[in-house]
Order: structure tokens, then C-alpha cells, then sequence
């Protein structure tokens, strides 16, 4: 009989999306062998060597059936444990739009796995790197990476942008409406000061109110989510033109004011 010396090591980790070298050693080099590997969906096509390359996407157990040239044959069996770190994982920012100079920031997340290690770069305006949820205070638009390291070294990574603007403290990002319909169907039912999207957050101070053609002041607020129903001690007014006031200190220092006119219609 001529047995086999031949070799396998039991097991591999592998990073999800790369690939593992598998090597039968032969410790007796005067055989001639043959390999048979299994399964068949991961190798290519026969015949195969002592050296073979696999990327599987899931955990899987790889035989290989080896014969030399007089007939006796041994297999060898190894595991892959495949290691993904890529499901899962996210980036996100919130809020992802913040105001320059504002003192805002944002509170970066992505999964939180206790046995990752984590890479958020650029660290300059974070508070901690090195956690699954830091605070961003960038001064400009800026596109964090996360990297996470999970079992084996596997490294997978995310983005997530944090848009810092400058928005300007007056028209047309603040304006008031030239009218309004207080007629109790939900739309267009109160007067009130807008602007874009966030431009309630920028102000430092605020003013607003609403008087009549005699000068007798009917509303008057410094809550920017506050409007006017067009009533005045509780009672709806007349249809009617009437004039406004507003003035604004923006979180930058600067100030808007506006006076005009408003059409209350019913």
C-alpha cells in the first residue's frame, strides 16, 4: 500500500466579497496526485490542483478527495466561515443640512454592533471617531466615511454628507404673503412669516405684527411658529387691507425689517 500524507488546514475566515487560497500540502512528494474538490458550484472547471482559489458568499464546507497514482485516495474537508460586515451597515446624519456659524450640529449614526470597531473620518470635527454615533460640527459641507471592523480584520464602509449653508437674512428666504383666506378650510387660514425650509432655526430674535389702516396694533408675536387668524379680541375682522411689521436678528448678527401690506379675504 502507498497512503497518503497529505494535508488541509481545517479552517479559513474570510471577508465577504474576497477570495481564499486552499492548499493541499503533500508530504510525500514522489506521489503523483489528483484532486477531486467539492462542491462544484465554487471551483471551475477539472482538472483541479493542490491549489485552488474560491470565493464563497456564505459559510460553506469544502471537500477535497485526493488519489495518487496507485489508487489510494483520502479527503480532506475544511470550513469557511464567511464574515459580512456589509449588511446592515448605513451612514446617516441628522439633521444633514445644519447653518454656518450657527452652533448647530449633527449626530452622525450607522449600526451599532458591539464587537465593531469603528472609523469615522475626517476626525477634525467630530467628537469621538472611534464610536457609532459621534457629533459632527463641520464648518463647511463635508462627507463623513465610517468604517467599521468587524470579525477577521473584515472592514466594510459607508458615507453620509452633513450640508452646512448660508442662508440669507432677508428676501426671498423670509417673505410674508400678500394674503390670506381665515375662512376655516385648512388652507391659506393664517397669516404667517415663512422662509425656507429651516429658516425658523436661524433666527436669534423676531418680531412680528399686524395693525390696521388707523394704526391700532391687532396681533403681535416673537414666536417665528406663531401667525395671525384675523381675529382681533376674538372676533373675525372684515375683509380688509391690512399693514405689517417684521423685524429679525439672524443667528449671524445680521437683521431684516419689512413693513407692508396683507389682504384678509373671506
Amino acid at each position: 500500500a502507498y497512503p497518503l500524507a497529505i494535508s488541509l488546514q481545517s479552517w479559513y475566515d474570510l471577508c465577504l466579497y474576497e477570495e481564499v487560497e486552499l492548499e493541499v500540502v503533500n508530504g510525500a512528494p514522489v506521489q503523483e496526485l489528483t484532486y477531486d474538490w467539492s462542491p462544484d458550484t465554487l471551483f471551475g472547471t477539472p482538472p483541479y490542483g493542490p491549489v485552488e482559489t474560491v470565493a464563497p458568499l456564505e459559510d460553506t464546507e469544502i471537500s477535497v478527495v485526493v488519489t495518487n497514482q496507485y489508487g489510494c485516495e483520502d479527503t480532506l474537508t475544511t470550513f469557511i466561515n464567511v464574515v459580512d460586515v456589509y449588511t446592515g451597515l448605513f451612514a446617516d446624519a441628522e439633521p444633514d443640512t445644519i447653518f454656518q456659524n450657527s452652533g448647530e450640529t449633527s449626530r452622525l449614526t450607522t449600526v451599532e454592533i458591539p464587537d465593531y470597531i469603528y472609523y469615522w473620518e475626517p476626525v477634525s470635527t467630530l467628537s469621538d471617531p472611534n464610536i457609532f454615533n459621534p457629533i459632527a460640527s463641520p464648518e463647511e459641507t463635508t462627507t463623513y466615511t465610517i468604517t467599521v471592523e468587524g470579525e477577521a480584520g473584515c472592514q466594510a464602509s459607508a458615507e453620509v454628507t452633513v450640508y452646512v449653508i448660508t442662508p440669507e437674512c432677508g428676501e426671498p428666504v423670509i417673505f410674508v404673503p400678500t394674503g390670506f383666506t381665515p375662512n376655516g378650510d385648512g388652507h391659506n387660514d393664517v397669516l404667517k412669516v415663512y422662509g425656507n425650509s429651516q429658516a425658523n432655526f436661524f433666527f436669534d430674535e423676531f418680531y412680528f405684527t399686524v395693525y390696521d389702516r388707523w394704526g391700532q396694533m391687532l396681533f403681535e408675536t416673537t414666536d417665528p411658529e406663531q401667525g395671525w387668524d384675523g381675529t382681533y379680541k376674538g372676533e373675525a375682522l372684515h375683509p380688509d387691507v391690512y399693514g405689517f411689521y417684521l423685524r429679525v436678528r439672524c443667528y449671524n448678527g445680521e437683521e431684516f425689517f419689512k413693513k407692508g401690506n396683507v389682504t384678509l379675504l373671506r
